[in-house]
This record gives structure tokens, C-alpha cells and sequence, in this order.
């Protein structure tokens, strides 16, 4: 078969040479070797991806079902839909969804595509890569849509058109039935270690002017996943959280730059002062740091603020602190592996408390 003759109905056409190496670069950097033929109805969404989902980029709640999904927006001259079908997939974690029916476009009708990749993070929180940029022109323009036909699948190289590592992810936080903000039980799911790269204690200045000296501290080392701000020492809110306590739920780096997207902890947000997902921009200028704060993530145009940060203290790695029974002082091992704990000659076991003790150490 030559490679002009079209594909069976409903079935992705093998790309040419240049679109399969961008397609096999692609694969390379997910590790995994993407189906290059993907049938057009027969898409299906794991389950631990289907739920209800806040969605950090802009508040929405968005909901994946086995074979669709609802609440995300894709406008077409003044109407806007939020309902679509999962038309392809890579069988893994890359999903094309098309529009649920055609629509009325600038020159008859048309129908809509747009990919997503969705890396798990838990089992309460993704990472969300819009795959599809931004049109510039036709029934999608200013929107992560191109145009096509109900019967047939673009290719994904036609769909999925911009790499994950060059990308901003937003993050995907589960929510309960019904409800607008995230309960407890996923803001304590979301935690994750938080780079190494902010293991250090801080003081700040906010935007030039406040908390400035050494009137304010913000620190990573508690559980190494929290990020906790002193507001007994400086007042001045910041990071968008009125309790100044967050978790690290993701982190990603871009172009030598690092990023981390928090979970605020605060019982209610008013997303306006106070967001429920935050993100970081990590910047170095030789000894110089700062942290660029941004509302929801960081595609954020407007409403952030900065801190310069000096370090007041660095993480030292975390110690299993061993306590054996009838043991008035603990047995302390330099590995945080060696599970259960044992004496120092290696010979007799103890059941007893296993606990982690992470210290600090003056810079």
C-alpha cells in the first residue's frame, strides 16, 4: 500500500517520515512506544482517572467518565460546549477527545479535537499536558482545538502537536459529588516530597517591600512535603493561603528552571485572596534567590508576587529513629531503609515504634 492510499475507516494513517520521528521522539521521552493505528470510538478512560476533578488552571470542575468528558470548554463563536467523546488514545495516559456532535463553524459544519496527556501523580491528583496549541485561525482560533471530521481520528501527530516537557501542566485534584472545593482526605493525598532544591528554611521579602530582615520564615524541612510560613513573625500573607500551610503535590522543571505546584491547606478559599493550588517558580541569579508566587498555576497572567529569599538553614537527610521496648533512648541509623530496627550488633530485633526525625543543620 502506498503512502497516499487511505487508511480502513476510523483508523489512524501511518505518518510520513518526518512525523514519525517527532512521533517516536515523543514516545522516547514518556518511555513508552505509542500505537501508530488508533480506532476511532473504541477509546476508554481507566477508571482511577473517572470522577469529578478540579481543575487548578482555572477552578473548573471537570468530569471523566469511561468514555468522555464534561465541563471543560471549547468555544465556537459566541456558544461554548462542554461536552466530548474520547475519539483516540495512546493506551496509556493520552487521550483525544473530539466534540459530542458537529458544529456550527465558519464555513459549515465542524468538529472539534483536542488532546491531553494526564500523568498520575496519587490517586487523588494529576498532571494535566494540553497537547493541542492554541489556534491561531478558523472556528478554534484562541483555542486548544483543531478542526476535523466526526468519521475519522486526525492522526495524533495532527492532534498532540506540542511535547510534554515543553509544556506548563496544570494539576487535577479529585472532588467529592457535588461539591466546588476538595475535601480533607485529597489535600492529605496530594502531599509528595517537595524538590530538593527548596530543602532549606527562608526568610523573605514580599515584592520589595514586606516582611522584610529577618522578621518572616518559610520552611521546607518539617516532613520535607510541607511548606509552612510563620505568620506569628511577619503577618503579611503569602503564597495565597490565610494558614500558610501547603504541600508539595508536583514538581517539574523548564528550561533549567524549577516549578512547584502546592496544595493549600486553608478549610475554605475564597479564589481571590486565597487559592487552593499554588504554584512556584524557582529563581536563581548567583547567591540571589527568589520564588515567583502564582494564583491556581503557573500560566497565570495576572496576580502574582514575589519573594526574595535568603536561606537560614539547610534539610540534613531524614534519620529512622528506632525506639525498642524498655529502651529509655532510642537506636538512631544513619539509612532511612533498614526496616525493622536492630540493635548495634545486628542481632536482636525490635517491633517496637518506628519513626522519622528530620534535623536541621545552621548553614
Amino acid at each position: 500500500m502506498s503512502m497516499n492510499t487511505a487508511p480502513p475507516r476510523g483508523q489512524v494513517p501511518l505518518p510520513g517520515c518526518r512525523g514519525f520521528r517527532s512521533l517516536l521522539a515523543w514516545a522516547v521521552l514518556w518511555g513508552t512506544v505509542l500505537p501508530l493505528h488508533v480506532v476511532s470510538g473504541q477509546c476508554a478512560l481507566p477508571s482511577g482517572l473517572q470522577g469529578r476533578w478540579l481543575r487548578a488552571s482555572d477552578g473548573l470542575a471537570v468530569t471523566l467518565t469511561s468514555s468522555g468528558l464534561e465541563g471543560h470548554l471549547l468555544t465556537v463563536g459566541s456558544t461554548s460546549y462542554d461536552r466530548f467523546v474520547c475519539a483516540a488514545s495512546n493506551g496509556a495516559d493520552v487521550f483525544v477527545f473530539r466534540l459530542e456532535n458537529e458544529v456550527d463553524g465558519m464555513i459549515g459544519k465542524v468538529m472539534g479535537f483536542f488532546c491531553w496527556n494526564l500523568k498520575k501523580v496519587t490517586a487523588s491528583t494529576y498532571l494535566l499536558y494540553q497537547l493541542t496549541p492554541i489556534a491561531t485561525e478558523g472556528s478554534f482560533a484562541n483555542d486548544r482545538a483543531v478542526a476535523g471530521q466526526k468519521e475519522s481520528v486526525p492522526p495524533l501527530t495532527d492532534v498532540c502537536l506540542t511535547e510534554p516537557a515543553s509544556l506548563h501542566p496544570t494539576l487535577l485534584l479529585t472532588l467529592p459529588s457535588d461539591a466546588a472545593d476538595v475535601g480533607a482526605d485529597t489535600i492529605k493525598m496530594a502531599g509528595q516530597q517537595c524538590p530538593p532544591e527548596v530543602f532549606a528554611t527562608y526568610t523573605y521579602t514580599k515584592d520589595g517591600t514586606g516582611c522584610t530582615g529577618t522578621d518572616s520564615r518559610l520552611d521546607f524541612c518539617e516532613d520535607r512535603e510541607t511548606a509552612r510560613v510563620n505568620y506569628t513573625a511577619c503577618d503579611v500573607r503569602v503564597l495565597f493561603s490565610e494558614s500558610g500551610n501547603l504541600s508539595c503535590a508536583a514538581s517539574f522543571t523548564l528550561a533549567g528552571t524549577v516549578f512547584i505546584l502546592l496544595v493549600n491547606h486553608d478549610d475554605s478559599v475564597d479564589n481571590t485572596n486565597y487559592f487552593r493550588v499554588v504554584c512556584l517558580k524557582m529563581e536563581r541569579d548567583g547567591e540571589s534567590e527568589k520564588a515567583v508566587v502564582y494564583p491556581r498555576d503557573c500560566t497565570a497572567t495576572t496576580g502574582s508576587h514575589s519573594l526574595a529569599l535568603s536561606r537560614t538553614s539547610r534539610c540534613l537527610s531524614p534519620l529512622l529513629m528506632c525506639s525498642p521496648p524498655n529502651s529509655p533512648s532510642p537506636v538512631i541509623f544513619l539509612s532511612p531503609n533498614i526496616l525493622p530496627c536492630y540493635r548495634d550488633n545486628d542481632t536482636e530485633k525490635y517491633e517496637g515504634l518506628v519513626r522519622r526525625a528530620h534535623f536541621q543543620n545552621r548553614l
